[in-house]
């Protein structure tokens, strides 16, 4: 059985998942490859909401 945290957690995994997806494109690094690009932060913001969406996907799923 469903519980609350299922959609959710599907609709915050696909959102993030648009975050790391534009970031990437901006570029996660500079020419340089020691400074952090344009694209870091939001990759990194898309990344953790993508977890936070699994483990609440994953939640929701279990059978207890």
């Amino acid at each position: 059985m469903l519980k609350g945290n299922t959609i959710p957690g599907a609709l915050f995994t696909l959102l993030g998942g648009a975050f790391v997806w534009g970031g990437w494109s901006m570029g996660f690094v500079t020419k340089l490859e020691s400074q952090p690009g344009p694209g870091f932060f939001p990759v990194l913001m898309g990344g953790v909401l993508c977890l936070v969406g699994i483990i609440l996907c994953l939640t929701g799923l279990s059978p207890q």
